[in-house]
């Protein structure tokens, strides 16, 4: 071996170094719109030859900085000629036993490349194409220019095969790009004569030449140079043999999913299970350097949204880029099954209230899924669980309005039925009554009688509080009457009577006017003055406490009061209402 040969050797403990700062070995792709796939392709078997990175039958020569990742060799002519500096990560073989069996294996699979069945013939400028997974043809010669992208559909071993009986030429800058999953080393590029790659050009693939192999100035390979009978020149380039790796695999949560029609929260997430930082919502890199990565991301087919109809749908999980670290799983499916949803029916217009015979009542209903959105089509129907003019039970079917006319005293259930539609299922609602009876006369109650002495936050006061009022329903008054006393800390003192009087939620408010007295509190022995010219009008606002049913023993538990009227000169601010205050028993 010649003295070149010594001194490259000497250069591989720099190896590791030197490639760790070299380009990506896995390059990636902008998708293109593709042509018709070629006829389906089996891989290559590269046999012993798989170690090499290059290998010649005519001898290798360097120029320049070149890098180069696998072993090294040729046979039957064992020269090698290194004028620059070549970085070898791997072994030389040149002549040896080694050499001798990695070029018989080169020449089977050689064979195997230019025999195998093409389906239709390539262009001869493959710049700017995209092709899927096949073996394609062109009897002239072959010429990238541009970008030509290999596009591997999701599929992590699909196979291309690139013949032609004449040369290959690639222009300077031009890129073969491996797109959705694909792998470099199942690219097989087989050319009856010679190769020649351009200044800065990005080349794809295991290159299987029968003639010289001319590699332009810092031409890089993700593959192997490979030729049969003549030589390989390089020339500044950098090498680096391929290995087909396990895909990472994606992996679908939940695998299916069934949910009602109108629910609105659906969610799929998919993830590859070694990749670090692999979060479904997010875009990110999973490991550092990692250039390219993309996120998977699900979507259904057809589209879902919470008003879907009833049926299933296509969950797609698609993993994307691997980046240039990793080799991905594409795609994986899951199932969403929509199925029919529960319903309720809100049934309004009808009285709960107890009706006289020949009363008019009126009633609706309407449907929607119980738990979610969306819209339930068909009518609402209604039924009586008994007749009104016999009182024998069953089902009698009513419309809206009806006249309650003949009707007899009683109490009869309405019952709302839906028949349900594609999307929603049937239901019944027989949740009102309608009450028939004889009219009652309007009743005495919300009688106030409460009296004595507290301590609340605006001083001590005394109060007398009498209210009674006669009504018609359980909260509007017909008819009221009632009177309040009122003094606190012997500053202000009212009498008067009250004349309105509603409860809401607990709180009583009655309204009426009366005398509004003050007097300087600085003065003992003061008068007492009118506070208003005129009658003042009061305000109350309160709740009480009772001990049993005894009305007599009532206790104001809060109250406000509050005064409008127009005040005499010198006279302070009047009180004005306030909010409600808890009022403490004085034992005064």
């Amino acid at each position: 071996m010649n003295s070149e040969i010594y001194n490259t050797k000497r250069r591989v403990g720099r190896t590791a170094k030197v490639l760790t700062a070299l380009l990506p070995m896995i390059a990636t792709g902008l998708a293109v719109v593709a042509s018709p796939s070629a006829s389906a392709a089996t891989t290559i078997t590269l046999g012993t030859s798989n170690n090499f990175a290059v290998l010649a039958g005519g001898g290798i020569s360097n120029t320049g900085n070149t890098a180069v990742q696998g072993d090294i060799g040729a046979y039957p002519t064992v020269s090698f000629t290194d004028a620059g500096a070549l970085v070898l990560s791997g072994a030389y073989h040149f002549g040896d036993a080694t050499a001798i069996a990695a070029k018989a294996a080169l020449a089977t699979a050689y064979s195997a490349a230019a025999t195998s069945t093409p389906s239709s013939a390539l262009a001869g400028d493959l710049g700017g194409k995209t092709l899927l997974p096949g073996v394609y043809s062109n009897s002239a010669g072959i010429g990238v220019t541009g970008t030509l992208t290999l596009d591997a559909q999701g599929n992590p071993n699909s196979v291309f095969i690139i013949q032609t009986p004449a040369g290959l030429n690639t222009a300077a800058a031009s890129q073969v790009n491996i797109v959705n999953g694909g792998q470099a080393c199942n690219v097989f590029w087989q050319v009856g004569t010679t190769t020649n790659l351009g200044a800065n050009s990005d080349f794809k693939g295991n290159l299987l030449t029968n003639s010289n192999f001319v590699g332009g100035v810092n031409a890089k390979v993700a593959g192997r140079v490979f030729s049969l009978t003549g030589s390989v020149a390089l020339n500044s380039n950098t090498i680096v043999k391929p290995n087909c790796v396990a895909p990472e695999m994606l992996f679908v949560t939940p695998e299916s999913k069934t949910v009602a029609f109108g629910s609105s929260s659906v969610s799929f997430s998919a993830k590859y299970q070694t990749m670090v930082n692999n979060v479904a919502t997010t875009v990110g890199n999973p490991t550092a350097g990692n250039v390219g990565w993309v996120v998977p991301v699900c979507a259904a087919t057809p589209a879902y949204t919470a008003t879907s109809p009833v049926g299933s749908a296509v969950i797609t999980c698609t993993g994307g880029n691997g980046g240039s670290l990793y080799v991905l799983d594409h795609s994986r499916t899951a199932s969403l099954t929509i199925t029919k949803a529960e319903t309720k029916i809100n049934v309004v217009g009808s009285s709960k209230e107890k009706m006289t015979a020949g009363t008019a009542i009126t009633f609706s209903g309407t449907v929607s899924p119980k738990n979610g959105v969306g819209v339930c089509t068909g009518p609402v129907t209604f039924s009586l669980d008994k007749s009104p003019l016999t009182g024998v039970a069953g089902v009698y079917a009513i419309t809206s309005p009806v006249v309650t006319t003949n009707w007899m005293n009683g109490s009869y259930r309405l019952i709302a039925s839906y028949p349900g539609d594609i999307n929603c299922l049937a239901s019944t609602n027989n949740s009102t009554e309608i009450k028939i009876g004889t009219a009652e006369a309007p009743k005495s109650q919300n009688v106030v009688n409460a009296a004595g002495s507290y301590l609340s936050p605006f001083g001590k006061a005394s109060f007398n509080l009498q209210i009674k009022s006669t009504i018609a329903t359980a909260t509007t008054p017909v008819v009221v009457t009632g009177k309040v006393k009122w003094m606190v800390d012997k500053q202000w003192k009212f009498e008067g009577t009250l004349n309105s009087y509603s409860v809401v939620n607990g709180v009583g408010t009655a309204t009426g006017t009366g005398t509004l007295s003050n007097r300087n509190r600085s003065d003992r022995k003061g008068k007492w003055t009118p506070a208003t010219t005129g009658a003042s009008a009061v305000t109350i606002k309160f709740t009480v406490r009772s001990k049993g049913d005894d009305d007599d023993n009532q206790r104001l538990a809060s109250f406000a009061i509050g005064f409008t009227g127009t005040a005499i000169a010198g006279i302070p601010a009047l009180p004005v209402l306030g909010p409600l205050v808890v009022l403490g028993k004085s034992s005064h």
